[in-house]
């Protein structure tokens, strides 16, 4: 986990006039947050921004979002006093990397000064800096005695202010090199965002089909492959990445069953508070953005059929807690970015195969704590 302290905030404005961020605290018009609340937010859709004049979150309250998006950005005219918790663990969008912090312009539209702006880009730059952790790489799907494994797909950098995506799991083998399992999708850009294999791509129809499985992308799981299917559509499935990758779907046979890997948790999201005064973790209290776990492996279910389990996918990397203060800063509570799990590889059959590998957990985040002066 990384954790910054030390960044800079004094730069001098277009008048030559240092512009410090002591009034840059919003306007309070949401008034005193004393109890939890599930702030609406929607889908991978924009930040939450809060305005409070004070924020004193009570024991066993909770606040947070009611779907994955960019962040929660709190505002306080006062103290920030933490009894209860925030929470943006798996909260992360699933959307791209290419965005502008939206941070509050206060009073941009009718005040537009140089300070003003010179206090947006201030804090900005420094955000702009500050990424999330790393998710973790996929496990392999099984093979035959370790021949024909597919390979994991290999995992994403931390995202600005964001946990990274997860690499896929390798789907598992069937019987032979002819139904070897998909390679797991990795995640080459971040700002590309996860992906999936939403359907099965074969579209023949012949009866007993002998298939290698298709590779997953963008950090789903790889198919399992197909010996013998009754038809194309026995294939098993790979798992979507939503933050963390998807697990590899497991090895089939005709005249058993297959497994599909699982769907992975979405990654840690975002958190900013800037506080006038102070801001204050009790004991008991918390403040975490955690990532998520990836997908399982599907586990080959062929008594009797060299069947092998496909892998799990890596877990999603931790997010970014961001703490601004212009008093003091205290902490006697918990403060959390941590990195998901990877997912687990799916069991071998009973006759035969190999079970999938566990995928890799992903990074902790990053916390940054700032005194503003």
């Amino acid at each position: 986990m990384a954790k910054l302290d030390d960044f800079s905030l004094s730069r001098s404005s277009a008048s030559g006039v240092t512009a410090g961020l002591d009034s840059f605290f919003g306007d309070g018009s949401d008034g005193t947050l004393t109890t939890g609340a599930t702030l609406t937010s929607t889908l991978n859709g924009p930040v939450i921004i809060k305005q409070y004049s004070s924020i004193n979150l009570g024991s066993g309250q909770t606040l947070t979002v009611s779907s994955p998006c960019q962040g929660l950005i709190l505002y306080s005219q006062g103290d920030v006093v933490i009894s209860g918790t925030i929470d943006m663990t798996q909260k992360a969008p699933y959307a791209s990397n290419a965005n502008i912090i939206p941070m509050l312009l206060t009073k941009v539209k009718s005040d537009l000064t140089t300070t003003t702006i010179d206090k947006y880009y201030k804090l900005t730059t420094v955000l702009e800096k500050i990424v999330g952790g790393a998710g973790g790489a996929g496990g392999y799907g099984g093979g035959s005695s370790t021949l024909y494994r597919s390979t994991g797909g290999s995992a994403g950098s931390g995202r600005q202010n964001l946990g990274g995506f997860g690499g896929g799991g390798g789907g598992g083998l069937s019987t032979n090199s002819d139904s070897q399992g998909g390679n797991g999708g990795s995640i080459e850009y971040t700002e590309l965002g996860g992906g999936f294999n939403s359907s099965n791509p074969v579209t023949t129809s012949s009866a007993w089909l002998t298939v290698k499985g298709i590779h997953g992308y963008c950090g789903s799981g790889g198919m399992g492959g197909v010996y013998l299917g009754a038809s194309a559509s026995s294939i098993p499935i790979g798992g979507k990445c939503y933050g963390g990758g998807g697990g590899g779907g497991s090895g089939y046979r005709s005249g058993g069953s297959y497994n599909n890997g699982s769907d992975s948790q979405y990654a840690g999201g975002f958190i900013l508070i800037i506080a006038k005064d102070n801001i204050v973790i009790n004991s008991g209290g918390i403040i975490r953005a955690n990532g998520g776990s990836g997908g399982n492996g599907g586990a080959g279910s062929n008594s009797g059929a060299a069947c092998s389990g496909g892998g799990g996918g890596g877990g999603a990397g931790g997010g970014v807690i961001a703490l601004f203060y212009s008093g003091t800063y205290s902490n006697s509570g918990t403060v959390q970015v941590n990195g998901g799990a990877g997912g687990s590889g799916g069991s071998a059959a009973v006759g035969g195969g190999e079970a999938g590998a566990s995928g890799s957990s992903g990074s902790a985040g990053t916390i940054l704590t700032q005194k503003l002066s």
